[in-house]
């Protein structure tokens, strides 16, 4: 097999705290080009922990597994006629904070308005708890920041953050909430990069990242019935009602639907596009 010249260029911590809950993944070749496509995997021993495929940036963001065990590990990139690469990384017990459990308010009290089921819907307005874990022994003070989205989907309306002192192993919720406003357009399925920067008493930074599903309406076709006196097929010269029938495939309820026909063969004439 031929292999191209060089080596990848691999960009990563090296050490990934247990707790972490995406690591993010550069992968360049020897020349600095960004390889797209790459088979990223973080393995432990035997185990694969996580998989990933590069961007068209040449980057990927694995997420970790709960209940990650401190230790050696690998991280493995592979392409189409690229020599392998075999990264060594640790898994350790450290000091740090890492994302805990999310709380979502959107029961439309205060600056959240929405359908009140806890889940990020398309189109509210939510009041956010990003809660975090102090992963060490000691306790973290005068914890503040602020949060960044990079989502075209998402308008942050509240993005300062404070926190109260969190002890060793335990976890806590920001202050006051944090306030993101969702496009009514944003799709279905649709994943939030939400992350923290912040700061504490002794000056050590954190970069806090999680992921926030969102769920909105989705409509896809099902079938058509054409209603003449005939064969239900559309003949040549002939003039016939339609139905088309949808279905919402989202998690969101979906009222007012309006739809519009459009043909694309000047053939076909759609004298009643709307319904």
């Amino acid at each position: 097999m031929l292999f191209r010249s060089g080596t990848y260029q691999i960009t990563v911590d090296n050490t990934i705290p247990v707790g972490l809950s995406l690591l993010d993944v550069a992968i360049r070749n020897a020349n600095n080009n960004v390889v797209a496509g790459a088979s990223v995997v973080l393995s432990q021993g035997s185990v694969i922990l996580s998989r990933g495929y590069t961007d068209s940036e040449g980057n990927v963001i694995l997420i970790m597994p709960s209940g990650l065990t401190a230790g050696a590990a690998v991280i493995t990139v592979s392409a189409h006629s690229y020599k392998p690469l075999i990264h060594p990384v640790t898994i350790a017990n450290i000091s740090t904070l890492v994302p805990a459990t999310m709380i979502i308010d959107d029961d439309s009290a205060g600056e959240s308005n929405g359908n009140g089921n806890s889940i990020i819907t398309a189109g509210e307005t939510v009041e956010l708890y990003f809660g975090l874990r102090n992963t060490g022994s000691t306790t973290i003070s005068n914890i503040s920041g602020s949060l960044s989205c990079d989502s075209p989907w998402v308008t942050l309306m509240q993005t300062n953050v404070s926190y109260p002192s969190i002890t060793g192993g335990a976890t806590a919720s920001n202050n006051q909430a944090l306030v993101l406003r969702l496009s009514r357009k944003t799709p279905h399925e649709t994943m939030l990069r939400l992350h923290l920067n912040l700061i504490d008493s002794n000056l050590n930074q954190y970069h806090v990242s999680e992921f926030i599903e969102i769920e909105a309406a989705k409509m896809n076709f099902v079938a058509y019935q054409v209603m003449d006196a005939a064969n239900q097929v559309l003949d040549p010269g002939e003039t016939a009602n339609m139905n088309i029938t949808i279905i919402n495939v989202g998690d969101a309820i979906v009222d007012n639907v309006y739809a519009e026909l459009i043909s694309q063969n000047d053939l076909l004439v759609v004298t009643d596009n709307t319904g």
